[in-house]
């Protein structure tokens, strides 16, 4: 019932309750009937059609008309465009449509459509308050042509040890090979010599290097990037940001894949898509080391990320055009984990220091989802890895490995650099958090005998090429576990390298220790004679160094010896004046 003045008046009728109606009127007291519609009216359902050709590509700073056919069965009020930034969405900005007839007209000057292209919807609005949207759900985007791009991401010159970094081109690019796309980018200087710039290879299982990549930059790849001296961005890239009406598939193949953010925004790393759901590794960045496994939840736009395909097929996921939200994840108490150690390695500017071993109450002795890959190595490194090649599912070298409870429980790992003639030092952090009860040792797999710490670190110096050392970590709640053909006591050893050699007038005689002990060192002539004479005193286990100066000595064939009590060494040097 509604109360009737002189004027019109609307109803809404229940949808799906009725199909015909009459109108009554009557007094206010409902006594007396004054007027009845005649016969039955039909029910007509309002509606909005929009028709509207999506704009899909423009040139950057362009005047974008927009365009659109709007019908209805009530007068229509307003017609509006909704516009932002490419990934922005906030949809603030406002554009009246002006009408002739029943089509509608905006147009968005010159100068707003940058080259982060934009995203639209149309808003239409009868006089009965009935909206309608253009698309019904989602957005359209216009894709920007640009001809002058930068980098947002500046990368730092360094050493191959610390300073390779993956980068990524969220625009498809003109031109299709690697050097039609980069001619004139790319830092200054020779290539191999001043830069290098690499292409991870999932199928060859190394690195391809530019020119010989194998493929140009493409949305959601990504490749390798050095260079020697001062900063640098990828400037003047020409060509078209990546639309964000659908979503992008990439293909992974079976191992390592280098992938990039294809969209001008971040996006969230877990909104993926997997519908084969393969097992994937975390998602691993490197800034000089590589990051923990589960510590990156957002790619964002011109950086690189590994991920691997554990599987032994390729397979596809898909990422979502959806903006990363930012909000940060509650970080709650692990009650299944009982305790973890980390095992970190330096030598040189080169680290890797994301590395975990531990116990969990629901974890398995071989793999579980707690244990996760370690990354390939790029340029000169130092690796920590656990091998379990030996695993029934997903053999591989891993970077965290956890276990379930057991009384006694050993973790291989395996130390690797290509780092020639360097201190590698092994730090094992958070053994004074274990229960009172447990002990930590360490063993050389090689040697079987224990390794000696000291202040839960260990040294050692690499070789002249690849070095690969192998240990055993025990952690048992008793203090004497079983140890097999393990010995408990270190192996008694020295040993030592001068660089450089030939020198003139100095050298460095670096020498390692595998337990303590009191050091001299004697320098002898090509003819044995002893010529000088160092007493070092009482020298901890690990890596030591001692300069040696060879003034007023004649040039030629000199020794070096060092005496450790336990264990003694010689070995030659060439002084050239």
């Amino acid at each position: 019932n509604v109360l009737a003045e002189a004027g019109s008046y609307n109803w809404e009728v229940p949808e799906n309750q009725s199909s015909e109606y009459k109108i009554r009127v009557s007094d206010i007291a409902d006594s007396q009937v004054f007027g009845i519609s005649n016969g039955l009216f039909e029910i007509l359902m309002p509606f909005i059609i929009i028709e509207h050709e999506p704009i899909t590509v423009a040139n950057e700073n362009d005047t974008i008309v927009f365009n659109a056919v709007v019908t209805g069965n009530s007068d229509i009020e307003e017609v509006k465009v909704y516009y932002d930034k490419t990934g922005e969405r906030a949809f603030e900005n406002t554009l009246p449509m002006t009408v002739n007839g029943n089509r509608y007209e905006a147009t968005l000057s010159s100068g707003f459509f940058t080259g982060y292209g934009i995203e639209y919807f149309i808003k239409v609005r009868d006089i009965n308050g009935l909206e309608a949207r253009y698309p019904e759900d989602g957005l359209l985007s216009i894709q920007a042509q640009i001809s002058n791009m930068q980098s947002t991401v500046t990368i730092s010159g360094g050493s191959a040890q610390n300073a390779y970094r993956m980068i990524s081109v969220p625009i498809y690019l003109n031109g299709t090979t690697i050097v039609e796309q980069l001619s004139g980018k790319l830092p200054p200087g020779e290539p191999g010599i001043d830069w290098r710039l690499f292409r991870w290879s999932p199928s060859e299982g190394n690195y391809r290097e530019y020119p010989n990549t194998g493929e140009g930059f493409m949305p959601g790849n990504a490749f390798w990037l050095i260079f020697k001296e001062g900063n640098y961005n990828l400037k003047s890239l020409e060509g078209t940001t990546v639309s964000t009406d659908n979503p992008l598939k990439i293909t992974l193949l079976p191992g390592w894949n280098d992938i990039g953010d294809p969209w001008l925004f971040p996006i969230s790393w877990a909104e993926i898509e997997n519908p084969a759901n393969a097992n994937l590794s975390e998602l691993y960045m490197y800034e000089g080391a590589w990051s923990e496994a589960g510590s990156i939840h957002t790619i964002e736009p011109w950086k690189g990320y590994a991920v691997r395909n554990n599987e032994s097929i390729s397979i596809n996921i898909t990422l979502k055009p959806n903006p990363a939200t930012g909000a940060s994840k509650t970080i709650t108490k692990d009650k299944q984990l009982h305790w973890k150690l980390s095992i970190k390695a330096f030598t040189g500017e080169a680290k890797d220091i994301a590395n975990y071993l531990g116990v969990r109450e629901n974890a398995e002795k071989e793999w579980d989802i707690f244990d996760h890959v370690e990354p390939p190595p790029i340029g000169e490194y130092v690796s920590v890895s656990f091998p379990h090649y030996d695993w029934k599912d997903y053999p591989y070298v891993y970077t965290v490995d956890f276990r379930p409870p057991e009384s006694t429980i050993l973790w291989d790992f395996d130390v690797k650099t290509n780092i020639p003639r360097e201190t590698v030092t092994v730090k094992i952090e958070g053994i004074e958090d274990l229960p009172e009860e447990y002990y930590v040792k360490n063993f050389d797999r090689d040697s079987k005998h224990a390794v000696y710490f000291n202040n839960n670190i260990f040294k050692f110096v690499s070789g002249k090429n690849l070095t690969e050392r192998h240990f055993r970590l025990i952690v048992s709640d008793s203090d004497e576990p079983e140890l097999g053909e393990y010995y408990s006591k270190p192996e008694r050893f020295v040993i030592a390298i001068c660089y450089p050699n030939p020198f003139n007038p100095q050298t460095i005689i670096q020498y390692e220790l595998s337990m303590p002990g009191t050091v001299t060192i004697s320098i002898f002539n090509s003819l044995g004679q002893i010529i000088r004479k160092y007493d070092i005193g009482h020298t901890e286990q690990g890596v030591h160094e001692f300069v040696f100066d060879a003034k007023g000595l004649t040039s030629g064939l000199y020794f070096y010896h060092i005496d450790v009590g336990y264990a003694s060494t010689i070995d030659k040097m060439l002084f050239i004046k």
